[in-house]
């Protein structure tokens, strides 16, 4: 049968009329794919098999009158499982269904075929007639589905693809298999065969094997031997920068030029469309190989090739070719002059292409197979769309993406070689400038055994020996292969980083975030980079120069500036030192791309600015100067961190351009934060244990008992290493990052179905006003024509909290500019949701605007909330009033009569509220902790406010007043009493388990410490002395108010990543992007915010006319949510339940967070514009023991001990 184009139209009934052969249509989507659906639809949609032998035979016995449970969409699905009879056999049945029902028979009875599934299948069960047009539309399903897989396993083993011959089309860069291309059809143009016209991948293969002294090309080497060649024309890949040179691994080609190697006139013939000389090196290159084939180059002369003139900067692939073509058939190529046309070009070629690539296939069979037969005979295929598998060696990438071959990225064999192994060729000589080898460092290749060769002895020339370089990389060879030259692979036991010569620039870079070099090594290789760093440079100098050395001779006068003193070297690498700072901040801070170096014209800039100074190139920018710079910055606040207490850390993972990472966040108790590290975990399994390592590894080199906390969002691998790090140091407290909590809060109140219909006209309007350029003209023409601009519409963003939210209230705010659109342009008439923007009322406009309101009112407590939260100065008692502010503010809301929600909708709402408050605040919540409640108790503010209420934290546990009785002059016991045992079991485990002397020396007098720690909490809640006088608010409790409650510092470092690493430099390593970051928040870190941030401190933001939010729209709303059962999860997501687990009774926060007061001051200003000030701080005196040694440590009399 043959195979149809574009889709596959499936029969709408079966062949017979009866309504008991009719498939029900409520079973046709479960069972069927769409009846007009894609040939990949149908390939990836899963139908029973109709060729198994072990399929039971049917035959007329098999009716029944029982009845039959295929009577649900679930029940259904069971026969996509289920092997198909015989087509024979089901039209045997079918032609005798008549008299079947005539008899009461409505059923067959059929064994059933075992299954895998989760789903329990019965041994045999009745089924309805209809499943026999099931089984005969399958039977005709599956032709087609056979026909088209075989189509796409013929393209997935041939690899045929159009996309390369549309690049002429376009305005993209022409690259090698372009070239390629134009060199095929050229070469079938031809006329003197003693001519030949080789490809772009011949002379990369010259390249090659000049660079690394082998015998290639030996076809064409015989030939020219033999006397058959009288020329060789072909284009080479060459770098235009600061000079003209053959293109590297590390300086990418970017300029293709014509050459000719004239035999008959011993000539090399050379031309660049821009004019430039010929690489020194592909002269060489040449002369090499023509001496290496028998004939002496020696004499050869250098000249010039007929070559137009190029103007822009994307035709120099067509100048090369015209340039060749202008040799090979002089008379038919006519060199391009200043008519030439780039656009008209392009679509000549293509032309001439598709018509040579027609003529070459005529005779070649159709590729698509038979659907009866198969064959094992390889199918012909034109050379423009051979298998990509076939590599040529090249010496870079133009702009494919072919794998480099030499280098692996497994576990290697290593086996060491004797020192007098006549196989150990010579070494290279130290070389700073040169990189690794052109084929790249490492890549996915077979595993390879290697060889271990001795270290050189001390050379008499060349650059001197480093002796780091010696501890750092082991010099090696394939084992396989003793012709090739000698590699250097990293020292680390289990590293698979491999060096093409001694460059310390790149093996300090990678030794620096290499995890598997030892710790002493390590901190050798950070003194080392440390020392190189831009600012240490110029620190080192700006020392030398205040320190006036000891032989200088005194000035009898003081008038003589010193700086008149110093030579002019001295003052050229000061300057040169202070610049490459400058330079080093300017490319990190404004995330220039490292190629900007290299560029002539900014060189140019600096030759006219400062002549004396040449500013560093791109090598040594990405490999020297950023990385130690990053280097010297961590090493500075590892070493500040180390002296700090109360820190916090934070981590988070990522992946950009499908490359892996994780950071790792620390903070002080000044709330400065600090970016650690950006590790590349591409290659890693993200489980808890692996993340709670990363963190753990910088908790043990400042310091474990320096910590106070551990704060992260709560997906599966994050969640269980924040309680695995909490469990292995018991001073420790785990935290849930608090605005993920309340963005996944809000997510799910989103999703529920009645604010279903709002938000998908949000996300249409907001696509049509992103997407079509016209319309996104006329609204912003539309809102400058108004008195007062208002802010523009805010795409629903994946990485921004609130987004819905924030893109409704942008719709809301735009409405009657949007209307004004949409009633004026014709063109916005047949939009599906212009009904709803009209200046008439209209059913579906109210109805929208009614519900975009109540979306609005419910979710801007949250976002103003938000806002606050993700402050670094935000603490666990700002995370407890801040939640309860919202969640009262919330529910007065939805249960105000004049709002007039629906009443299921108050209750799903406020459930979903129920069971966020409970996961945060209430004991045995998947993210509890006492320690938000615990911070507000400790505020002398709060605690004499009306903020709190004697009621039971918890309503569903009430204290035992016998065991816990109320104390006399405490307002709130019921409060007391849980604060208590929280703050007691803190302090206990600093005492015994801390660092702090304060504690520590406590920790024999267990029983005068528990006395001592009761009466002063006991007077801090009876406000008696000395804690009567008015106390700053942050100074008490320091270790929990020194808590940072968010991990926002690893959402901004993510974005700072995606910001560096735009679609056109999606090549960046993570250690790039992480030392980038590194030094630009440092050089660009603001001052901590000196009081706690409220919304009236903010609220511009939410309102500025000139901000435009124009990110793409994002389908988190369409996506399933991560199961939080999974300890490895890793993703994006990190909702940690299911929207269907809150139906059930909602109840009010008024009674249920029954300890806050939700009329208190503290509460209601906080989302308002009210401000709290701080009162002086009062120092109080320190106590220490002074009785008997005791190790008990009770709180109270009849309580367990800590």
């Amino acid at each position: 049968m043959e195979p149809t184009h574009g889709v596959i139209e499936l029969p709408d009934e079966p062949s017979h009329h009866t309504d008991t052969l009719t498939i029900p249509e409520e079973f046709l989507p479960i069972l069927l794919p769409p009846p007009s659906c894609s040939i990949i639809d149908l390939t990836n949609f899963t139908i029973p098999a109709v060729d198994n032998p072990d399929t039971p035979a049917l035959d007329p016995s098999h009716f029944t009158s029982g009845a039959t449970l295929l009577n649900t969409p679930p029940t259904v699905r069971i026969l996509r499982s289920q092997p198909v009879p015989s087509l024979t056999e089901i039209h045997a049945l079918i032609s005798l269904v008549p008299g079947a029902v005539a008899q009461g028979h409505h059923c067959l009875k059929r064994q059933m075929h075992s299954t895998l599934t989760l789903t329990q299948v019965p041994s045999q069960m009745n089924l309805p007639l209809w499943v026999l047009s099931y089984w005969e539309i399958v039977h005709n399903l599956w032709i087609h589905k056979k026909t088209w897989t075989m189509v796409q396993d013929w393209l997935k083993i041939m690899g045929g693809t159009t996309f390369d011959l549309a690049k002429f089309l376009s305005d993209s860069w022409l690259g090698d298999v372009q070239v390629a291309q134009m060199v095929a059809q050229l070469r079938s143009q031809k006329m003197d065969d003693r001519i030949w016209l080789m490809n772009n991948y011949w002379s990369n293969k010259l390249v090659v094997g000049y660079r690394k002294q082998e015998r290639i090309l030996v076809k064409t080497g015989d030939a020219l031997k033999e006397g058959s060649i009288k020329a060789i024309a072909f284009p080479v890949f060459i770098r235009l920068g600061t000079s003209v040179e053959l293109p590297s691994e590390e300086a990418r080609g970017n300029h293709w030029v014509a050459v000719v190697v004239d035999v008959a006139g011993r000539s090399i013939l050379y031309r660049d469309s821009m004019q430039h000389p010929a690489p020194n090196e592909l002269i060489s290159a040449i002369q090499w190989w023509l001496s290496d084939w028998g004939t002496v180059s020696d004499n050869f002369k250098v000249d010039n090739l007929p070559c137009g003139r190029q103007t822009n900067n994307e035709s120099c692939a067509l100048y090369a070719i015209n340039t060749l073509a202008g040799y090979v058939t002089p008379l038919d190529f006519p060199i391009y002059d200043k008519k030439f046309s780039p656009n008209k070009t392009r679509y000549q070629t293509f032309q001439t292409l598709v018509k040579y690539f027609n003529d070459t296939n005529a005779d070649i069979e159709p590729a698509v197979p038979e659907t009866t037969t198969t064959t094992t005979d390889p199918i012909p295929i034109h050379p423009f769309f051979a298998p990509k598998s076939r590599k040529a060696p090249k010496i870079a990438r133009s702009e494919t993406k072919r794998k480099r071959e030499e280098m692996v990225n497994v576990g290697v064999k290593i086996r060491k070689t004797a020192e007098n192994d006549d196989r150990s060729d010579e070494d290279s000589s130290d070389d700073e400038d040169s990189g690794d080898e052109p084929m790249g460092d490492e890549e996915d290749t077979p595993r390879r055994e290697i060889v271990l060769l001795p270290v050189n002895g001390t050379c008499s020339t060349g650059a001197p020996r480093k002796a780091i370089l010696n501890k750092l990389l082991l010099r090696c060879r394939y084992s396989n292969d003793p012709t090739t030259r000698s590699r250097y692979k990293c020292v680390g036991e289990g590293c698979i980083k491999f060096h093409s010569n001694r460059s310390q620039q790149r093996a300090l870079k990678h030794a620096i975030q290499c995890p598997l070099i030892s710790p002493d090594l390590k901190v050798e290789v950070q003194r080392i980079m440390v020392d190189r760093a831009p600012s240490s440079v110029v620190e080192k100098l700006q020392t030398e120069r205040n320190t006036p050395a000891a032989s200088e001779p005194a000035m009898k006068t003081g008038t003589l500036d010193r700086e008149v003193r110093l030579g002019r070297k001295e003052r050229l690498i000061k300057r040169k030192a202070v610049l490459d700072l400058g330079v080093t901040k300017l490319f990190c801070v404004g995330n220039f791309a490292g190629l900007v170096a290299d560029l002539p014209v900014w060189r140019e800039l600096w030759m006219d600015a400062t002549p004396d100074y040449t500013p560093p190139t791109c090598n040594m920018l990405l490999d020297d100067l950023i990385p130690s710079e990053a280097a010297k910055i961590i090493s500075n606040n590892t070493a500040l961190l180390k002296k700090e207490r109360n820190l916090t850390i934070s981590f988070d993972g990522g992946t950009r351009h499908r490359k892996s990472h994780w950071t790792v966040h620390i903070s002080e108790q000044n709330r400065s934060v600090h970016l650690m590290e950006v590790n590349n975990a591409t290659n890693k399994r993200h489980t808890k244990e692996w993340v709670r390592d990363l963190a753990l590894r910088w908790m043990r080199e400042i310091g474990e008992t320096q910590f106070c906390a551990v704060v992260s969002d709560s997906t599966g691998n994050t969640l269980g290493a924040r309680l695995l790090l909490a469990n292995a140091i018991p001073t420790l407290l785990a935290l849930a990052d608090i605005c993920h909590h309340c963005n996944n809060t809000s997510k799910d109140i989103v999703k529920i179905a009645y604010f279903a219909k709002a938000v998908k006209v949000v996300r249409a309007t907001l696509q049509k006003f992103h997407q079509s350029n016209h319309a996104s003209f006329l609204l912003d023409r539309a809102n400058e024509a108004q008195l007062q601009k208002v802010r523009g519409l805010e795409a629903i963003g994946k990485t921004r909290f609130s987004t819905v939210t924030l893109s409704a209230l942008s719709v809301q705010r735009n409405s009657p500019i949007i209307r004004i659109v949409v009633e004026s342009d014709e063109s916005l008439q047949d939009w599906e949701y212009a009904s709803i923007f009209q200046s008439s009322l209209t059913r579906a406009s109210q109805d929208f605007e009614f519900v975009l309101k109540h979306l609005i009112d419910i979710g801007m407590p949250l976002a103003r909330a938000l806002a606050c939260l993700e402050a670094n100065d935000a603490n666990p008692a700002d995370v407890f009033l801040y939640w309860h502010a919202l969640i009262f503010e919330i529910e007065q809301t939805v249960t105000n009569k004049k709002s007039e929600y629906l009443k299921e909708v108050q209750d799903e709402i406020l459930s979903i509220l129920d069971y966020r408050h409970n996961q945060l605040f209430i004991q045995g919540g998947q993210l509890y902790n006492a320690v938000y409640l615990a911070t507000a108790y400790l505020n002398p503010v709060y605690l004499r406010s009306q903020l709190f209420r004697n009621n039971d934290p918890d309503p569903t546990q009430p204290l035992d007043e016998k065991v816990y009785p109320p104390l006399q002059g405490i307002r709130h016991h019921k409060i007391f009493w849980p604060v208590a045992h929280f703050l007691f079991e803190v302090a206990c485990n600093e005492v015994k388990h801390g660092s702090n002397k304060f504690f520590t020396k406590w920790v024999e007098y267990g029983k005068e410490f528990s006395e001592q720690f009761r009466d002063e909490l006991q007077a801090y809640a009876q406000s008696s002395f000395p804690f009567n006088a008015p106390i700053d608010n942050d100074y008490v409790a320091i270790k929990l108010v020194s808590i940072r409650v968010n991990s926002m510092a690893d959402e901004r470092t993510g974005s700072t990543l995606t910001w560096m690493t735009p679609a056109l430099r999606n090549r960046m390593s993570v250690e790039a992007m992480g030392a980038r970051t590194v030094v630009k928040q440092h050089y660009s870190q603001s001052k901590p915010r000196s009081k706690r941030v409220k919304f009236c401190d903010i609220k511009k933001d939410f309102e500025d006319p000139d901000t435009r939010i124009d990110e793409e729209d994002d389908s988190w709303l369409d996506e399933q949510e991560a199961d939080p059962a999974d300890p490895d999860a890793d993703g994006e997501n990190d909702s940690d339940m299911i929207i269907d687990e809150y139906v059930g009774v909602a109840r009010s926060f008024i009674t249920a967070a029954n300890i806050v007061n939700p009329d208190a001051f503290e509460i209601v200003s906080l989302l308002k514009d009210s401000a709290i000030q701080k009162a002086s701080p009062v120092k109080t005196a320190e106590v220490g023991p002074k009785g008997s040694r005791s190790s008990e440590f009770v709180l109270w009399p009849g309580t367990k001990q800590v």
